[in-house]
């Protein structure tokens, strides 16, 4: 990934914001979502949200912070995030044939919800 932000005050703290993108881009594109059913969301906290796992990172990842060329300081923001999003899902599109339409991907239940009203079943922590 490279990225340009201006004047880099900070490379070593871009670069791991640009992991951090990266996992997220991946999480979300491939994994994770909040799911809405009969209005409600199906995710009771961040618990069960479907994070990436190491498992799931690149083995190899090169960031490059491009130098100042006299530009003033940017920022950052959520830019690591949305180049890697896009690219995940051009390479499942060309790797399936299926262009993607509704995300995460591999989306899988977080938990079984609680019907209003009703307390959840203990569960024994082990």
């Amino acid at each position: 990934m490279a990225i340009d932000t201006g004047n880099p005050i900070n490379p070593s703290g871009i670069e791991q914001q640009c992991n951090g993108g990266i996992a997220e881009a991946i999480s979300l594109v491939l994994k994770t979502g909040v799911t809405i059913k009969d209005g409600l969301p199906q995710e009771g906290s961040y618990k069960q949200y479907r994070f990436a796992k190491m498992a799931d990172f690149p083995k190899s990842v090169q960031i490059i912070v491009m130098p100042n060329v006299g530009d003033s300081a940017s920022g950052m923001g959520e830019v690591a995030m949305t180049a890697p999003s896009g690219a995940i899902a051009n390479a499942y599109a060309r790797a399936t044939g299926i262009k993607p339409r509704n995300f995460p991907l591999n989306a899988q239940p977080a938990f079984t919800p609680t019907p209003p009203g009703q307390l959840p079943v203990p569960t024994q922590i082990v």
